[in-house]
């Protein structure tokens, strides 16, 4: 079995372990990461949910996961467990990445580069529709898009600093 296939089925096995304590805590699998870092192994698990997950509940996910690598005996040297949600950098490429984040402000970066920021209004067909600041929805072309990440709207924040005060 050739180096691949092995992670592959070891990432398939952590997916398998993962999906009861995931289904338990309400959290998605975003990413899971095999990599090697000297003479340890690190599997890095990237999960989320709309609203975020807490530091608390990483924590717990993390306690869990480990007790459980430790019974199936997984790993045949020492591994680093990190498990993390995703920050505000984290590309939207899937389709469940656009419905976890419906409504949020994002910035969608084109081939062309040029960049928009928006409200996400979510996916139709294979165009993004982003509400712009002047609330009109404008569709772009999946394929004309190079990047989407959440970001902050500024003047939303201003705006409720400033009533606040």
């Amino acid at each position: 079995m050739d180096v691949e296939q092995e992670e592959n089925d070891l990432e398939q096995q952590i997916r398998a372990l993962l999906m009861p304590i995931m289904e338990d805590s309400g959290v998605e699998i975003i990413r899971i990461y095999l990599g090697q870092g000297g003479l340890t192994q690190t599997l890095r698990v990237v999960i989320d949910r709309r609203g975020g997950v807490e530091t608390g509940e990483l924590e717990r996910i993390s306690r869990a996961l480990a007790l459980q690598l430790d019974v199936e005996d997984l790993f045949r040297d020492e591994y680093r467990l990190e498990i993390s949600s995703p920050g505000l950098s984290w590309p939207l490429t899937t389709d469940a990445d656009f419905a976890r984040y419906l409504d949020d402000w994002i910035c969608v970066e084109l081939h062309d580069g040029h960049s928009i920021e928006g409200r996400n209004a979510g996916l139709l067909g294979d165009q993004l529709q982003v509400q712009e600041k002047n609330k009109e929805i404008i569709l772009y072309p999946r394929a004309d898009i190079r990047k989407v990440k959440r970001a902050i709207d500024w003047a939303s924040v201003s705006k409720r600093g400033k009533q606040r005060g």
